[in-house]
Formats: structure tokens, C-alpha cells, sequence
């Protein structure tokens, strides 16, 4: 599974149409792909796949490096 999470509400103000257009051309070619899958993640764990825990995290973008934040 790889996950794309775009946590920038600050960001999208700044896109036309607070990104309603970006974000959804990008689904869509996302969903329209022949080797991608979309699926959430309680629908992907259902599916009893082997979960395993990551050894290392790194932050992108403006996170602050350490995810205090969260």
C-alpha cells in the first residue's frame, strides 16, 4: 500500500477553486490507471493482509521532521 495524504488546507487556498479541479483530475487519473487499486485503508485491512511495522518514518514537506503535530 502507498499512501498519498496532502494535509495542506493552507496550500489549496491558493489553487483555483481551492484545488476542487487539481484534486480531482488527480483522482480520476489515479482511479483510470490499469496498475492502481484505490482503496481506504479499514477496506485494505479487512482484506487480512500481512501488516507490518515500519522501522523508520520521514516526514515530507512542511511536517515538522519529528510529527509532534500529530
Amino acid at each position: 500500500m502507498v499512501t498519498i495524504i496532502m494535509d495542506a488546507e493552507i496550500i489549496w487556498a491558493y489553487f483555483p477553486e481551492n484545488g476542487y479541479h487539481f484534486l480531482s483530475a488527480f483522482y480520476k487519473r489515479l482511479a483510470e490507471h490499469l496498475n492502481i487499486e484505490l482503496t481506504t485503508f479499514s477496506e485494505y485491512l479487512a482484506a487480512k493482509v500481512e501488516v507490518k511495522q515500519l522501522e523508520k518514518l520521514i516526514a515530507g514537506g512542511s511536517v515538522i521532521i519529528t510529527l509532534t503535530r500529530w
